[in-house]
Formats: C-alpha cells, structure tokens, sequence
C-alpha cells in the first residue's frame, strides 16, 4: 500500500468517533473519553499527543498537495480557543500573554482547577501547533 494511504488510514482512524480519540470532531485523549481523565499516565506525553498529531495532519495536507484536513485544523483551533483558554483559575479569551494558558482538555470546556492534567509546557505547545496548522494550512 502507498504510503499516503496508511498515512490517510491512521488519520482517519483517529479521528473515527468510535476510536476514543475524537469527540464531536475534536481530539482528545483516549483517556478523556474514560473515568478518571487520564489520572496516573505520564502527563507530559498525553499532553504532546494532540499536537504531534495535529502536525501529521498538516504535514499530510503538505505533502500530499491537499488540503483534505483543512477544516478539521479549523475545528481543532476553533474547540482550544472556546473550550481550553484560562488563566490556569478561570475561563478566559487571551487579552494578554499572562491570561493565556492552554489545556490539555480541547473537546468541552473542564475548569482548571478540576482538571486531572493541569496546564504544562506540553499541553500550551500542543495547542499552539494546532492554532498555527489552521493558520498556516
């Protein structure tokens, strides 16, 4: 099989509902979709999974001439500015550098304070790799 298409396979199995991975065409954790949300995993590489894997979308679209993940990007950076935006207390819509924070939690708004992962260098670096492939894309 042509490389781009396990490329496609693996995208779209990911993205595929009933994978655990995506929840009203956003990404998460499969941990997200369990009870616990992700409780006990290594934090820093559940909160580098969407980004790395938004980046693989992009880079498909790339690479392949396409832009077949053009609007998932958009709902991907659409879901972090709605849902995963605070000042690590509160909702918040990013006024300042100081007020912006990221989460791991993309698919429904989870406060901060309740969040089983907190905010981290991974999962602000996540965001910002989706947020940049829906401009760049």
């Amino acid at each position: 099989m042509h490389t781009s298409r396990w490329a496609r396979r693996f995208l779209a199995y990911t993205m595929w509902a009933a994978s655990g991975m995506s929840r009203g065409h956003v990404l998460q954790e499969y941990c997200e979709s369990r009870p616990g949300k992700c409780h006990g995993l290594r934090q820093f590489d559940v909160s580098s999974f969407k980004g790395i894997f938004v980046q693989a979308a992009a880079d498909y679209d790339l690479a392949t001439g396409t832009q077949r993940y053009r609007s998932w990007l958009e709902t991907q950076a659409a879901a972090i500015l709605g849902r995963a935006v605070s000042d690590g207390t509160h909702r918040t819509s990013c006024k300042n550098p100081h007020s912006c924070q990221f989460g791991l939690y993309w698919s429904r708004y989870l406060a901060p304070g309740s969040a089983v992962v907190p905010v981290s260098l991974a999962s602000q670096t996540s965001a910002l790799q989706a947020l940049t492939a829906a401009l760049t894309g």
